[in-house]
């Protein structure tokens, strides 16, 4: 992969498929989930069906580092945003499948993902996750 990537022609790396590629690739290498996020929600051509086969795994490494950078609590509202899910219920959803229903928590203000209840929760969840054939552990 370096050798392609070093072969590129500069015209080459400013086609917007190929730019967004190289960004998407480095929003990964660097752990920055925000940046990863934006991306795929802003994806040319065809490009999110190819983000969409790794996109559930991001999420919950992104969940874990929620869980770990924001205490006690944060707004639903908020991971949906960083997260790029259509809708709260989209991102319910998804925390509900993947085990963690419990650390949902509906509020006169609209509901809260308890993080300080959630540290390692998600990261056991990407293991679990990454012990299925065609599903990678990230780098």
């Amino acid at each position: 992969m370096n050798d392609v990537l070093a072969d590129l022609t500069p015209t080459e790396k400013r086609h917007p498929a190929v730019k967004h590629a190289l960004d998407t690739r480095s929003a990964l290498a660097l752990g920055n989930y925000h940046r990863f996020f934006q991306l795929y929600l802003d994806t040319p051509n065809m490009g999110a069906y190819l983000m969409d086969m790794f996109v559930g795994r991001e999420r919950l490494s992104a969940l874990s580092a929620v869980c770990r950078a924001y205490k006690p609590d944060v707004r639903l509202r908020f991971v949906t945003e960083e997260l790029g899910f259509d809708s709260d219920e989209d991102c319910a959803r998804f925390i509900c499948e993947h085990g963690a229903p419990h650390l949902l928590d509906e509020r006169d203000d609209g509901v809260h993902l308890m993080t300080g209840k959630g540290p390692g929760f998600f990261d056991s969840a990407l293991k679990a996750a990454s012990a299925r054939p065609g599903v990678k552990a990230p780098v």
